[in-house]
Formats: structure tokens, sequence, C-alpha cells
């Protein structure tokens, strides 16, 4: 509320044609954020514990998904083919599995036996390798077990 009052105070002085006088504009917790802590003072201390160290890695519970850490959370790397192998105590050290060997000639989705991205079409090359036959819409690409993936 003082905030408001202050930018009120001074657009009301340059809208009079009053020199206004000098602010100090710098950022305060507004009352409500305040009593909102002192009512709970365990959450600036779960706050912290919810964010990550930059650049660790990790797996989301899907086991499938390897995440790494940017700007204070979790972003999305690659689906992995594979599967996603947590380091334990070493976050930083999280990556993909070996992925189950594809069928060379084959189409599959990021994360069907290949490591990348679940909204890609992938030809297999070779076991693992693989190149980008197309991007399918959100949630388009399709696996179908036994059969070429394919685009919705």
């Amino acid at each position: 509320m003082a905030a408001r009052r202050a930018i009120a105070t001074a657009s009301v002085a340059l809208l009079s044609g009053a020199a206004p006088a000098c602010y100090d504009f710098t950022w305060s917790e507004p009352a409500e954020v305040d009593a909102r802590a002192e009512a709970n003072p365990d959450a600036a201390a779960i706050d912290a514990e919810s964010r990550c160290a930059e650049g660790t890695r990790a797996c989301r519970a899907d086991g499938v998904t390897l995440e790494r850490c940017a700007d204070g959370g979790f972003t999305f790397v690659v689906q992995c083919g594979g599967g996603c192998a947590d380091a334990g105590s070493a976050p930083a050290s999280a990556s993909c599995n070996a992925p189950v060997p594809c069928v060379t000639g084959g189409s599959y989705c990021g994360g069907d036996k290949l490591d990348g991205d679940p909204d890609v079409l992938y030809r297999c090359v070779a076991s693992g390798a693989h190149t980008v036959i197309r991007r399918c819409g959100p949630g388009d690409c399709l696996v179908q077990p036994g059969r070429d993936d394919r685009c919705r």
C-alpha cells in the first residue's frame, strides 16, 4: 500500500506541475506478504528447498525424462529410450541409460528405443543413432509397438 501511495503522490505532483520530490523506488515486500511470512515462517525455507542447483541433472518420476536445472527450476532435456538413471546422491550425474536397440530403417518417437524429443519422429540409421524425419504436434507422435511410430 505504501508503494501505491508513493506512486499516486508522484503522479499528482507531476500532473499538477509541481516539482516532484525524489523517490526511492527500490522494491520492498508489501505488508500482506510480510504478514503471510510471519504466519508461516517455514515458507522461505520451503521455497529455498524447492529450487535446484544450477546445472544439475535429474530424472522425472516417470523414469524416462531427463531434466536440467536452469534459473532455479528443472527444464526438459530429452526423453530417454532406455530409461533415465539418477546417480542417487549425485544428481548432476543423472543421465540416460543405453537405449534399447532400434531397428535400422524404422521410425520412432523420441523416447521409444532412442533418446529424443517425444514430439519428434526419428528414423533409426543404426542401433542408437537416428535422424529427424519430422516434428509432430505436441503429443501427436504415436508410439505403435510392433510397427513404425508415426505422427497423428
